[in-house]
């Protein structure tokens, strides 16, 4: 591993921000809207060694839209299909260049019409491992070169072959890697790009289906100053393989694809010293396979006391 840059100056970026160093260990889960699919969020700032924090978040999100293929169409059999999620998100700095995230959501998704029955439950355990190889002074600023890996993996019993399904029930592996440049004014870009692979899944009815694997880009830029932080992104998914919604109702082997374009807002608050609150909206700009819906987020994070790290 490479480290050009000093350890006493990525002490000094955490101490000077620490509206990031919070909100982007609360920061929302990736979940795509009106998707089925969970993924572990992970970004272009390491939290330091020692240095953790823990977030409650939760969204919400409906559509009555949703692509059937590349078709746009409505179903009066579900109605209005709308997703409520609460979640937990920790990670952490084990040294200044590994950073280790947990995160575990409750799912409730319910249609409006028919007799379809509603879903809610645990969805998928995420875990996931950030190492930054390389960082490098540059003009105005560093740039940093990160991989991450990660795994998520269901943690109930849910039906994932439903009309109404809270997740894909597949066991998911993503790799990625990402370029970040933070600037000394307090702007910063980062691109990444990740393939998940998606194992098969078991169904009760008897067999066993392929969840289609993924690529996914997503281009972020921000700004921070003091105890506010803001973001916008654009993220592009698209599955490799896989089947288009039947005339009945979606299915595991159904390939989505999404284009999402998504901003967050996060404020440390002046008068409880390490905690913060954020919001955020991602909404599906065109798709395959995948609802039309506009989620609206919400966190509250905290930092946990500094113990020294590795």
């Amino acid at each position: 591993m490479v480290h050009l840059l000093r350890l006493s100056e990525q002490a000094f970026f955490v101490r000077r921000n620490p509206a990031v160093s919070l909100l982007l260990l609360g920061a929302l889960l990736l979940a795509g809207a009106g998707s089925a699919a969970a993924q572990v969020a992970v970004d272009g700032f390491m939290r330091g060694a020692g240095n953790t924090s823990a977030s409650a978040w939760f969204s919400t999100e409906s559509y009555e839209e949703f692509w059937a293929g590349t078709t746009l169409k409505t179903e009066p059999n579900l109605g209005t299909i709308s997703t409520t999620s609460f979640g937990l998100y920790v990670a952490g700095g084990i040294t200044d260049y590994i950073d280790v995230v947990l995160s575990l959501p409750y799912v409730s998704a319910k249609p409006s019409a028919g007799t379809w029955s509603s879903q809610a439950g645990l969805q998928d355990f995420g875990a996931a491992v950030k190492v930054r190889p390389l960082q490098l002074e540059v003009p105005e600023g560093d740039l940093s070169v990160i991989a991450a890996g990660s795994i998520t993996t269901p943690a109930s019993d849910y039906i994932p072959d439903a009309p109404i399904a809270i997740g894909h029930y597949s066991t998911n592996f993503d790799s990625r890697v990402m370029v970040h440049y933070n600037t000394t004014f307090g702007g910063f870009a980062t691109l990444q790009g990740g393939y998940i692979h998606r194992s098969n899944v078991d169904l009760d009815r008897g067999f066993t289906v392929a969840v289609p694997d993924a690529v996914d880009v997503i281009g972020k830029l921000g700004y921070y100053t003091g105890p506010l932080y803001v973001d916008a992104y654009l993220q592009r998914q698209n599955a490799q393989s896989g089947t288009n919604i039947g005339p009945t109702a979606p299915f595991p082997t159904n390939k989505q694809s999404f284009t999402k374009l998504g901003a967050t807002v996060y404020y440390g608050l002046p008068w409880v010293e390490n905690l913060g609150v954020s919001v955020g909206f991602g909404t599906i700009l065109d798709g395959i396979n995948i609802g039309k819906a506009t989620r609206i987020s919400g966190s509250v994070s905290y930092g946990l006391p500094q113990w020294g790290g590795m």
